[in-house]
């Protein structure tokens, strides 16, 4: 909640992001980005006159990154990330690339990738069997997930649960905008892998998870 008044608070407005994944046909990993956060700051004159600042992100899933392909907010709908995961198979791994950045004039803030939810009617053995980790990089591929990158989620010789989240203590930052352009991006790669020996009988299976993002604005 916002206070009005000489001190202010943040307003944190969750978003999702979507993970369908269908083994042997096809993996499509899919994130949306909206937000919208006031800060509100009295002004302390006699009419009580008031301003609002705004916070709000928006994501390119283009793979490689490209600065000219399609931003946009998402609400409901989600931002295709390009897999391109038709013929995974156990042992394979595939990346795609996420940016996200404010708005012109937003404020900066924090974004947190919480743990996966898999959705009802979901093949619970292949969202068990699928691991990810993401990093830090505008460049995606496997040569990127090295023991110096950023881990956002696993590690350099780990891959994590679809259910595993960030770690709350180290959110990822979101550079505040300029008067009539946006914020320099935050550049994400996603590896998605299919351990060696996973069960044969897994083959045509389909799963969806989903993934809750917050993000808060920074006090101005």
């Amino acid at each position: 909640m916002a206070t009005v008044g000489a001190r202010s608070t943040p307003l944190g407005r969750p978003w999702w992001v979507r993970l369908r994944a269908v083994l042997a046909t096809g993996l499509v990993l899919g994130t949306g980005a909206t937000m919208t956060l006031a800060q509100w700051t009295d002004q302390t004159l006699p009419r009580g006159e008031f301003s609002a600042s705004s916070f709000e992100v928006q994501a390119n899933a283009s793979t490689p990154y490209t600065p000219g392909a399609p931003w946009a907010q998402h609400t409901d709908d989600a931002a295709v990330l390009q897999l391109k995961a038709g013929d995974m198979t156990p042992g394979s791994r595939k990346h795609a690339a996420l940016a996200l950045r404010t708005t012109p004039d937003s404020l900066g803030g924090t974004a947190l990738l919480g743990p996966g939810e898999i959705v009802a009617g979901s093949n619970t053995g292949l969202a068990g069997a699928l691991r990810y980790r993401v990093v830090v990089s505008a460049l995606c591929d496997s040569s990127v997930f090295t023991p110096n990158a950023t881990y956002v989620v696993g590690g350099p010789e780990t891959s994590a649960p679809l259910t595993t989240g960030q770690a709350p203590e180290a959110p990822l930052t979101l550079l505040a905008a300029t008067p009539g352009a946006p914020g320099q991006p935050l550049h994400l790669c996603v590896e998605v892998l299919l351990p060696v020996g996973a069960n044969n009988a897994l083959q045509g299976a389909q799963m969806e998870a989903r993934w809750r993002i917050t993000s808060l604005s920074q006090t101005p």
